[in-house]
């Protein structure tokens, strides 16, 4: 190899160093803002949701894409929702009947009661709460089944 051609090849290289390294820098993150916080906050680990299936069930915590239907549905809005994470003892309470995943037999700890840790409002602003609310909110829910494999 004569020295044209070293030089060439050395510039081939470096131009394609060059474009690699640009390549990283514009990479697109692969998980939003919002489901950025649900990891933060470890919600994932209750709340099931598309791409993630939670170690609980629906009687202790609605997956986030029942919670998206009601919201649709016009059951909830967005200042019910925050108040669930700022505050989910005024919200936390018995599921429906018809919300209910199987027969609503009481006991002393009543599986259908909603049970949400508190303190998320010490842990994320009122910003990072809306990115949630709107990950939430703008899932695929399309084919979505609690409880199914991803």
């Amino acid at each position: 190899m004569n020295k044209q051609q070293l030089v060439l090849l050395a510039a081939l290289v470096l131009l394609l160093g060059l474009f690699l390294s640009l390549s990283a820098c514009n990479a697109q993150p692969t998980t939003s803002p919002g489901e950025a916080l649900i990891q933060k906050g470890k919600c994932f680990a209750c709340h099931a949701y598309p791409g993630n299936q939670a170690v609980t069930d629906e009687k202790l915590a609605p997956s986030f894409c029942r919670t998206q239907r009601r919201y649709w549905n016009g059951e909830i809005d967005r200042a019910y929702l925050r108040e669930s994470i700022v505050n989910p003892k005024a919200q936390a309470g018995p599921m429906p009947m018809d919300e209910a995943p199987g027969p609503h037999t009481p006991t002393p700890w009543n599986p259908h009661l909603r049970i949400m840790p508190e303190g998320y409002a010490d842990i994320f602003t009122d910003e990072e709460i809306d990115q949630i609310i709107d990950f939430i909110l703008n899932l695929d829910c399309s084919t979505f089944t609690p409880g199914a494999p991803n």
